[in-house]
Formats: C-alpha cells, sequence, structure tokens
C-alpha cells in the first residue's frame, strides 16, 4: 500500500547502522503479522502512548532492559491509576529505510485502524529514525477512522531522507500537537534525521 500523502519510491540502497549493530552481523527475524506485538489494548483503555522503533532492531526492544520497554514503562508510572496505557510495538527487522518507508507507513495505517476499533479517543505517538514513518501512518489511519481523535506525535531523530520538502512540509500535519527532537553537527545524518518540520516544534537536544 502506498502512503497517502507521501508515496515515496526510492531507488538507493543505503543501510544506516547504529550502535555498532550492522545488517550483515545480525539475520534478519521474520516481521510479525499485524495485529503487532504491542497493540492489543487492556479492557476500557481509551488513552494510549505507543512508542515505535527504527531500524536494525530486534524484539529485545520491547523486551525488559529494551529502549522500547523502558520508556514506555517509565510513562506508564506517572499513572497509576492506569488511566494511560504506554506500549512499545515491535513492527519487524527493517534494515533499509529507504525501501520501507511506505512499508512502514502501511504498518502504522494498520495499527492506526486497530486503536480505533479498541476504542482509543487519544493516541500519544513516539517513533524514532525510521519508525517516524510509522508514527505518521498511525495518525493517517486514526483520523481517517475518526477525525476527532486527539493525537500527538513525537518525532526522535526522524529519518527524513535529503531533507525532502514532500515530508518536511507534511510531517505532524494530522497531529492537534506534534514535537520533533534531533541532534545536528553530524555529517553522517545531515541529510537523514536532521530535519525541522512546518507542523512541529522542533528542538535541536545536541546540547543536553
Amino acid at each position: 500500500m502506498k502512503s497517502t500523502w507521501y508515496g515515496i519510491v526510492m531507488a538507493a540502497g543505503v543501510v544506516v547502522g547504529s550502535g555498532g549493530v550492522s545488517a550483515q552481523a545480525l539475520p534478519p527475524p521474520i516481521p510479525p503479522p499485524p495485529p503487532y506485538p504491542g497493540t492489543d489494548l487492556d479492557d476500557g483503555v481509551d488513552k494510549v502512548t505507543l512508542i515505535l522503533h527504527g531500524i536494525l532492531t530486534l524484539p529485545s526492544f520491547a523486551e525488559p532492559g529494551g529502549w522500547g520497554y523502558e520508556l514506555a514503562a517509565a510513562i506508564q508510572g506517572e499513572f497509576p491509576d492506569n488511566t494511560w496505557q504506554a506500549m512499545p510495538v515491535y513492527w519487524g527487522w527493517r534494515a533499509d529505510p529507504f525501501a520501507n518507508m511506505d512499508e512502514a507507513i502501511s504498518c502504522g495505517r494498520s495499527i492506526g485502524v486497530s486503536m480505533h476499533d479498541q476504542g482509543v479517543t487519544k493516541l500519544h505517538l513516539i517513533g524514532h529514525s525510521l519508525g517516524a514513518f510509522v508514527v505518521d501512518g498511525i495518525a493517517s489511519g486514526m483520523k481517517q477512522q475518526n477525525a476527532s481523535a486527539v493525537i500527538q506525535c513525537t518525532y526522535l531523530d526522524a529519518f527524513t531522507p535529503f531533507d525532502l520538502a514532500e515530508i518536511t512540509e507534511h510531517r505532524g500535519e494530522l497531529a492537534d500537537h506534534a514535537d520533533s527532537y534531533y541532534t545536528s553537527g553530524s555529517a553522517a545524518c545531515h541529510w537523514f534525521t536532521q530535519s525541522q518540520f512546518d507542523h512541529c516544534v522542533n528542538v535541536d537536544v545536541t546540547a543536553l
């Protein structure tokens, strides 16, 4: 499925790695089919935070000790009455961000529809790197089902190839509030994760 408002087709085969992990070092796990782990909600929950990873990510992301699990636990701890549910969503191993942008949006749209079908009315979406495209897809799928749903999109070093205006002018426009946090100064990532978006509050956190 093509994205609703990006529709980007890239021919470049670039693999971006982090943390010393390369695409060649680890075999690609089979991507989980929908529903994706982390998208089944507790009964009665209608306010949810979902955390979406980027490339070269193993299922341990959503397990104790993984950054997605730990971030979700920290957020969940702020709501001891369980009125808000926070969960990491593992949407599968991806090695090539260029080849998986449309797929990421398609995955997100499926998750957005699932959130609506489970009665969610408020969503906070946190996406790292390629996970930003999953966030965009979730917002699209959710708003298509329920235009009055309240959505906040948070982007962490959002993958934006070559600072494309097609993305920078639209990312975050489906959200009621959108914020983007990025680091600057890296020549290697200058054209991929340091963009500013017209519909976001953009914050350079390099000095932190």
